[in-house]
C-alpha cells in the first residue's frame, strides 16, 4: 500500500546558505553590531527558546495554543532579532534585511540526499507532503528547486494556523490533506519534539533525522535520508 511521508523543511531537506549564525553576524556588522559569532549564537538560542516555545509575540499577553500566521511569525522573528541585537535600536532596518535575506531562494540549498530519496518514494507510489514551522515564504523557496515539485502538498504553520508541536497543527494538516485513519503516515524531521514525539502522540509514525548524530543510534533515528527506505521497509 502507498504510504504518506510528511517532511519537515528546514534542516530536514532544506538548509540556509550561509548558515543562520553567519547571516546574522554579517547583517549585524552592517548595522553597527560588534557582537562575536559566539555571543550571537548564545543569544539566538535563548531567544528562540523564549519566543517560539510560547509562540506569543511581544504585543500579545494572552497565553494559549501555539497560534501561527504570517503576521505572528513576522513579529516573533522581529522580537527574536531584538533580543539578539539588544544594542541596536531601533532594530527595524536590520530585521528587514534579515527577513528579506531568508526570503530569497538563492540563500537556501537542498541537502545532497533529498533528490534521490524523494524520487524513490515517488517512484514507489508513496505520497510526499511538507509540514513545517514557517511562513508563506516557504512556497517561493521550494518552487526554486525542481526536485521538490513532486510534493503533493506544502503546509507551513502560518497557513495551518498553528505551530508544531501543538496537536492542532497535525490535526489541521491531516484534515486539509484528507488523511484517513487507515493511511500509513510517517513524519520525518530533525526536531525531536516537533517531528518525532508530537506526531507519534497524535498517532502517526515518525523517524527522527539526526544529521549530526547527537543522539544514540536507534531504530527510529537516521543520519541521512538515504537510510529512510531501510528504516521504513
Amino acid at each position: 500500500m502507498p504510504r504518506l511521508f510528511v517532511f519537515d523543511a528546514v534542516h530536514t531537506f532544506l538548509r540556509p546558505v550561509p548558515d543562520v549564525l553567519t547571516s546574522y553576524f554579517d547583517a549585524g556588522r552592517l548595522h553597527g553590531s560588534e557582537l562575536s559569532k559566539e555571543k550571537i549564537k548564545t543569544r539566538f538560542r535563548i531567544a528562540r527558546r523564549s519566543r517560539f516555545s510560547t509562540g506569543i509575540p511581544s504585543h500579545q499577553t494572552q497565553p494559549g495554543s501555539l497560534r501561527s500566521s504570517d503576521a505572528i511569525e513576522l513579529q516573533l522573528w522581529r522580537d527574536l532579532i531584538s533580543d539578539v541585537f539588544t544594542e541596536i535600536k531601533p532594530v527595524d532596518s536590520l530585521f528587514e534585511r534579515l527577513w528579506e535575506h531568508f526570503a530569497l531562494p538563492e540563500n537556501w540549498q537542498l541537502y545532497d540526499d533529498v533528490a534521490a530519496c524523494w524520487s524513490k518514494l515517488h517512484a514507489n507510489g508513496d505520497r510526499i507532503i511538507v509540514a513545517s514551522n514557517f511562513d508563506s515564504r516557504l512556497h517561493a523557496i521550494m518552487e526554486n528547486f525542481e526536485e521538490l515539485a513532486i510534493a503533493d502538498a506544502v503546509y507551513c504553520s502560518a497557513e495551518v494556523g498553528y505551530r508544531k508541536p501543538d496537536p492542532l497543527f497535525y490535526e489541521t494538516v491531516s484534515k486539509s490533506f484528507g488523511i484517513a485513519e487507515s493511511d500509513e503516515v510517517i513524519m520525518i524531521g530533525d526536531d525531536f519534539e516537533n517531528d518525532y514525539v508530537a506526531p507519534k502522540r497524535f498517532g502517526w509514525k515518525a523517524i527522527h533525522l539526526d544529521r549530526k548524530l547527537k543522539y544514540h543510534r536507534k531504530s527510529h533515528v537516521i543520519s541521512s535520508l538515504h537510510e529512510l527506505h531501510t528504516s521504513t521497509s
